[in-house]
């Protein structure tokens, strides 16, 4: 009997222990703060007295009325005095977007139904007490009512009184579908005192384009981010840090499509300007001679790569080599600035006179809402034949009866060697006649045609008009690039060519502003150029008439030509 009753007082203790256990569920929902600011995220936290799964909480039900952020949970299990404690918490950050009071509906946990929970929302630049925040978020959009890919400047300020630190934070772009954004100025500051408060502000710009006419979405900036407010407790003057998420408000627009009436590729911006720049201000121009036509387009509030392409219209009498475009971003005044420069070598090939017809580039103004056009007038150039002892592109023909061209620089040598071609004396035939003769007249012949090698040998090694060491390598790998017809090694050994040569950085700009009036060289330089830079690649061909414009350089400069004087300044 005694121990019948044991087992029952073992029975009903463990019975008194377990009771909260069995207790009905109940669940209480708070926000950290009440009144709360509009943009501001605060916290929402649900708490039950029972162990349950994290899905139990649905946030769905918030939606409606907020932005529905992170949800963290934890569970924790106490014994106090032999009564076991369990607890499930969610907390979920909620932001809201307009001023006003907004209701928690009731929520379902677990077959338990909440209470409701009224919050009032008020401006984000005052706090509960009616005094300033330390810190809010706001937004500016430059226009409201866009055409189809006009960008739009998306302007976002945060405001921090200079009390408030920042341990950490970011501000999260924009997001729109069918839209381009990207961030233009980042992080700038600046001072600003709103009713006596001095606040830091920090500022970032965004390009946005909208690629589609009809509705436009734009979901709100983000900034993320841990701050401490100035507190006398605290060690070093702060005190706890508290998370901060601010939103700026959605934009919904309605994107104009583009009007019917406007001719050719839409092309929309505040301002459009279309300039050109010439090498030379002269308005004739030899034969052969190349010159550059830079023509620069600039437009106010476009992206670079949404800038039309110029195509131009040139006349038969030309050769043109044009460069690929530069494209150009910029913030000038706070405006951002677009820039394609196009650049274009001419090369006359026959005299006359040339007329290169308008430009003329339509764009849509879109503060005036009207169709412009940005203009360069037709320009008018007479061609000339080119001064006496200078032969045109045309006139150039590289013989393949002169002899091969040697290769021009060996590391054991100094001197530029260009093979000659031999000439039959005349009076060789006369000798052959006589039969007799023939043995003496072949041995004076062969005796003549050395001493003239010689002679010529010679003549080359002169100290004038020697290769000096520095240049050597450059040439040598120019041949084999000229030999392979490799574009990409002959303007690199060219390069090094041009620098041995002065001495200096080397370009080939520089190359061809030393000798202007070697027609040859120009032609072979511009052909090389275009097969590497131009729109319509093409492959090189032209390594032996390269290498030959070369070695006449240096054979005019063996001979005391004035246009190839200090070929090897000293």
């Amino acid at each position: 009997m005694p121990l019948f009753r044991l087992f029952y007082a073992v029975i009903c203790l463990i019975g008194l222990i377990s009771l909260p256990a069995f207790a009905a569920l109940q669940v209480d929902v708070s926000v950290d703060r009440n009144p709360v600011i509009m943009n501001e995220s605060f916290n929402l936290i649900i708490t039950a007295n029972e162990d349950l799964p994290n899905w139990a909480f649905d946030t769905s039900p918030l939606l409606k009325d907020f932005i529905v952020g992170a949800t963290a949970s934890e569970k924790s299990h106490s014994l106090v005095q032999g009564v076991m404690t369990q607890t499930t918490r969610w907390q979920v950050r909620l932001t809201a977007q307009s001023p006003g009071t907004y209701t928690i509906p009731s929520l379902n946990i677990q077959g338990y139904t909440t209470e409701p929970l009224d919050i009032e929302v008020i401006q984000a630049t005052m706090s509960a007490s009616g005094e300033q925040r330390p810190y809010f978020i706001q937004a500016e959009l430059s226009n409201e009512q866009p055409y189809v890919r006009e960008q739009l400047m998306y302007k976002v300020e945060l405001y921090l009184q200079n009390n408030t630190a920042l341990d950490s934070g970011t501000i999260n772009a924009p997001e729109a579908a069918n839209a381009d954004i990207q961030m233009v100025t980042q992080n700038r500051e600046r001072q600003e005192i709103i009713n006596g408060q001095r606040y830091r502000v920090i500022t970032q710009e965004y390009a946005i384009t909208p690629q589609r006419s009809g509705e436009l979405d734009i979901k709100g900036a983000v900034f993320n981010g841990i701050s401490r407010t100035r507190s006398s407790r605290g060690l070093l003057g702060f005190g706890r840090p508290e998370q901060v998420t601010l939103h700026t408000p959605s934009i919904q627009l309605e994107v104009k499509p583009k009007p019917d009436n406007f001719p050719g590729t839409w092309f929309i911006s505040e301002q459009v300007t279309l300039e050109e720049t010439w090498d030379t201000e002269r308005a004739v121009f030899p034969v052969g001679e190349p010159v550059t036509r830079t023509i620069t387009l600039t437009a106010a509030n476009v992206a670079a790569e949404s800038l039309p392409e110029i195509t131009l219209q040139w006349p038969e009498s030309l050769r043109t080599y044009p460069e690929r475009p530069q494209l150009t971003n910029a913030v000038k005044n706070g405006m951002h600035v677009a820039q394609a420069r196009y650049t274009v070598v001419i090369i006359p090939s026959q005299a006359g006179t040339v007329t290169l017809p308008e430009v003329k580039l339509p764009w849509f103004n879109s503060r005036t809402e009207s169709i412009e056009y940005a203009v360069l007038p037709e320009r008018e150039f007479s061609i000339v034949s080119p001064p006496a002892g200078l032969a045109s592109p045309q006139a150039v023909q590289l013989e393949e009866d002169t002899g091969a061209i040697t290769e021009l620089v060996r590391p054991e040598e100094s001197s530029v060697v260009v093979s000659q071609p031999t000439q039959t004396p005349p009076w060789l035939p006369i000798a052959f006649a006589g039969m007799s003769l023939l043995w003496l007249v072949t041995l004076s012949v062969l005796v003549v045609a050395l001493r003239k090698l010689k002679r010529a040998r010679v003549s080359d090694d002169m100290p004038a008009h020697t290769v000096p060491i520095r240049a050597r390598d450059a040439l040598n790998q120019l041949k084999r690039a000229c030999d392979k017809n490799d574009s990409t090694l002959a303007i690199q050994a060219l390069n090094q060519w041009q620098k041995a040569r002065v001495g200096s950085h080397g370009s080939l700009n520089n190359l061809k502003q030393a000798f202007p009036h070697d027609s040859l060289l120009l032609e072979q330089i511009n052909l090389l150029e275009s097969s590497l830079y131009s729109a319509q690649k093409q492959p090189w061909r032209h390594g032996k008439q390269l290498w030959t414009a070369i070695a006449h350089l240096h054979s005019r400069a063996h001979h005391g030509s004035a246009a190839t004087a200090g070929l090897y300044p000293r």
